[in-house]
């Protein structure tokens, strides 16, 4: 009987969540807001949010404790929003228009704690990831 054996590194077996848990890892200081428009999204990211130390998660851009959370404290915040339907079965506009979305709502955050510079880190199944910075 011959058993074969492959050994797969991490960053091949799981490429997409691996490589943003690398870029998620230099930011784990920062500020982390999670708006999740639904719990859907919520569960979907824990992984990713277990790597911060103060998660701030809200339904929207407009809530009372996000205001209370984001004042500008930190030089870098990172903004997980989910719940607006990205998931396989979008199209490429669609995406497109969630991405915009989603660009706007980052912005706003960014204004209210005193962000100049907004990008987008990743896109995923259930959510996108910004990083703000001063």
């Amino acid at each position: 009987m011959v058993v074969l054996a492959f050994v797969i590194e991490p960053e091949r077996m799981y490429s997409g969540t691996y490589k943003i848990d690398k870029e998620l890892e230099q930011y784990s200081q920062a500020a982390c807001v999670d708006i999740t428009g639904d719990l859907g999204s919520f569960t979907s990211g824990v992984q990713e949010l277990l790597k911060f130390q103060d998660v701030c998660v809200v339904p929207d851009d407009s809530s009372e404790l996000l205001v209370q959370y984001n004042t500008g404290e930190n030089d870098t915040l990172v903004l997980f929003i989910g719940g607006r339907g990205l998931w396989q079965f979008v199209t490429a506009e669609q995406v497109e228009q969630i991405t915009a979305q989603n660009m706007e709502t980052a912005w706003n955050v960014a204004r209210q704690g005193g962000y100049e510079d907004v990008s987008l880190l990743a896109t995923q199944e259930f959510e996108q990831i910004f990083v703000l910075k001063k």
